[in-house]
């Protein structure tokens, strides 16, 4: 009897010896998932920061560019509102708008109520007599800034068709017609702070005879 009890008893550790052991091992598996869990967690929270600090970069520089602009519209009204035109309509016509930039720049210096004495008007130097019966030309209307830039591009982008893409010539058209001989006015569209870098280094190094991809 007294074997039959240390024998029950033996089996009883055996079995609580057991029991603590799987408890031990559970215990020790699930500690490596909560350490992989906390690993993964404290990862994504690093990416999160790390997210939320480009975030308030990004937010910081559009809050400097919207104040820019706000300033900008208030100390320059008039000439933020010929940016705000000129690329618009470049864009629907398909040029670069620090190109027309440059160009009313050196057309007008972006006096809207400019008057040349070969008859051209405003912004762009449309000239009305040329052109009035090919656009139907109001001529009450050529100091209208939007009116005139339309004008203007449209002039533009014929000569750009008729020079088959060879912007230099082009250019020189739109300054003087088909018999433009105005070669210095390169180098001010070249020289107006506005033209893109990249067309200008384009531009200067070209003989005017080769085509200038836009």
């Amino acid at each position: 009897m007294r074997t039959q009890k240390i024998y029950m008893l033996v089996i009883i550790l055996t079995v609580v010896t057991l029991l603590m052991t799987a408890s031990v091992v559970l215990m020790a598996v699930q500690r490596g998932k909560n350490l992989k869990k906390i690993d993964s967690l404290q990862s994504t929270v690093e990416q999160l920061s790390a997210n939320l600090d480009e975030v308030r970069i990004h937010k910081d520089n559009a809050d400097f560019f919207n104040f820019k602009e706000k300033t900008f519209q208030l100390k320059y009204p008039e000439f933020a509102k010929i940016t705000n035109i000129v690329y618009r309509k470049s864009k629907e016509f398909g040029l670069n708008p620090y190109l027309v930039m440059a160009l009313i720049q050196v057309e007008s210096n972006f006096n809207r109520y400019a008057v040349s004495s070969a008859g051209a008007y405003g912004l762009m130097q449309v000239n009305y007599s040329v052109w009035k019966k090919v656009y139907d030309i109001k001529r009450e209307k050529l100091f209208e800034k939007e009116y005139n830039i339309d004008l203007g591009l449209r002039i533009l982008t014929h000569y750009i068709r008729k020079s088959s893409g060879n912007l230099f010539l082009a250019l020189q058209w739109y300054n003087g017609g088909f018999i433009g001989t105005n070669l210095s006015f390169k180098e001010r569209i070249l020289n107006s702070g506005f033209f893109p870098l990249k067309i200008n280094s384009l531009l200067a190094s070209r003989n005017p005879e080769e085509k200038l991809s836009m």
